[in-house]
């Protein structure tokens, strides 16, 4: 199944950890991240992510989507997205 990943520009998210420890940092030192654009890292010609925070750049398979409770949102959860995006466009116009 295909997923546009421009759809996800806005959301937050951390970085995946082996079980049971702590996410490792972004680069501007914050656990959470906002999702800035979709493109291809350079060093692993994966689809990657940039983010608001900072100017760092990280494949998409490496972090957690999350919801704007902090809550973790899988990928194939196309659904939970589009509620997602239509509470933030209720959200933006009140």
């Amino acid at each position: 199944m295909k997923y546009d990943g421009r759809r996800m520009v806005g959301l937050k998210c951390k970085k995946k950890s082996p079980r049971g420890t702590e996410p490792k940092p972004f680069k501007s030192g914050f656990k959470v991240n906002t999702i800035k654009a979709l493109a291809i890292n350079p060093n692993t010609l994966n689809f990657a992510f940039e983010f608001e925070e900072d100017d760092s750049v990280v494949d998409c398979r490496s972090v957690i989507l999350l919801d704007d409770n902090n809550v973790e949102v899988g990928y194939n959860d196309i659904t939970r997205q589009d509620q997602i995006h239509k509470q933030r466009k209720q959200n933006a116009t009140t």
